[in-house]
């Protein structure tokens, strides 16, 4: 057992291989995380790996930024 993330395991959770459990507990319901920037300025090239890194090889958020119709790479 382990305290993790669901997006941690995503592979294995899509294939079944794993299963997660809810924790009922505001700790744990109200995670999240965020990448922040200065609106109207680019990323610097370190972030912009990052949110590039992010979207290419964790599937749950690539589908994310899809289905909003956004491009995977912020203007610069």
């Amino acid at each position: 057992m382990t305290l993790i993330g669901e997006f941690a395991e995503y592979r294995e959770l899509a294939s079944g291989e794993l299963t997660t459990i809810p924790i009922a507990h505001p700790l744990f319901e109200s995670a999240q995380a965020r990448l922040l920037g200065r609106a109207g300025r680019p990323l610097a090239a370190g972030p912009q790996e990052l949110l590039d890194w992010i979207l290419t090889r964790m599937p749950m958020f690539a589908q994310r930024a899809a289905a909003r119709g956004k491009s995977q790479r912020v203007r610069r």
